[in-house]
């Protein structure tokens, strides 16, 4: 995976929806990672939720917050140094400027990788262009 999970990696998942994609950065970063995810609709988070604690994953392993806008009020009191963000929004580049506080400055000694890592999912290239622009603005390279 693009974004180096791990086991004890720590990541920020925003727009849960299902919580398929929480499961699989569940997988990699078990049994000593962490996962916050943020789902707006607070309905999704609920079945999210139920979802993911049917499956056994309790929360040591994973949070789910409900009812926040991360592109206004950013990750609240998550707003600690995570290995990785993930960002499944409509409107991603208004959630990069809160993904860069909390993106770890430190070097990963496993791939050699200096800082966090950042990923959006966007299934329209104008989604895209806009994320990638912000992504320049704010000093991201790879």
């Amino acid at each position: 995976m693009a974004l180096g999970l791990k086991p004890g990696s720590v990541v920020i998942e925003c727009g849960t929806g299902s919580a398929s994609f929480s499961h699989h950065i569940l997988r990699a970063i078990a049994p000593h990672g962490h996962l916050y995810t943020f789902e707006f609709h607070k309905e999704r988070a609920e079945a999210a939720c139920k979802e993911l604690r049917s499956h056994g994953l309790g929360h040591d392993l994973v949070d789910v917050i409900a009812e926040v806008d991360v592109t206004v009020n950013g990750f609240g009191s998550q707003n600690r140094l995570v290995s990785a963000v993930f960002l499944d929004l409509p409107n991603p580049w208004s959630a990069i400027v809160h993904a860069k506080k909390t993106l770890s400055p430190q070097v990963s000694f496993v791939d050699n990788f200096k800082g966090g890592r950042i990923c959006t999912f966007s299934p329209c290239i104008e989604q895209v262009q806009k994320a990638v622009s912000e992504l320049r603005s704010s000093n991201f390279t790879g």
